[in-house]
């Protein structure tokens, strides 16, 4: 789509262990000027986490519980957008684009409020980082 379109840099925002790949590997094959900025960490839900919520498809099979108790807990460990608060593979990959120096410094692991994700998106960005895609042609 960018090679449709004539972009001349972009911003990619992820989050996911699955997003992030595909975002990186897209960066590389466009051959644009690209930042990717993670999309941080979903907030700590009160009582439980998201690796709470993985026995509860078959807990729900088993009747053990019913929907409403499902939904209850998908919203309680759930509470925002962002990836999962363990270090599991979705937190790996934000870290990762951040090593690897895709992402602006300190920017893995924020919390994935879009406030925070504003503010270090303003305040981090490289010099240029907005205007200097007027001035880049790609082959």
């Amino acid at each position: 789509m960018p090679q449709w379109c004539l972009m001349n840099a972009g911003i990619l925002i992820s989050s996911c262990d699955k997003s992030i790949p595909a975002h990186l590997i897209a960066a590389a094959r466009l051959n644009l000027p690209l930042l990717h900025i993670p999309g941080g960490s979903m907030r700590p839900a009160p009582n439980m986490s998201t690796s709470d919520l993985g026995g509860i498809t078959a807990k729900l099979k088993k009747g053990e519980i019913g929907i409403q108790q499902v939904e209850a807990m998908q919203q309680c460990g759930c509470p925002t957008a962002g990836a999962c608060q363990f270090m599991g593979t979705a937190s790996t990959m934000q870290c990762m684009s951040e090593a690897l120096g895709l992402a602006l410094p300190g920017s893995a692991l924020l919390p994935s409020t879009l406030a925070e994700i504003r503010r270090v998106a303003r305040n981090r960005r490289p010099p240029g980082a907005v205007s200097g895609g007027e001035k880049y042609h790609h082959p």
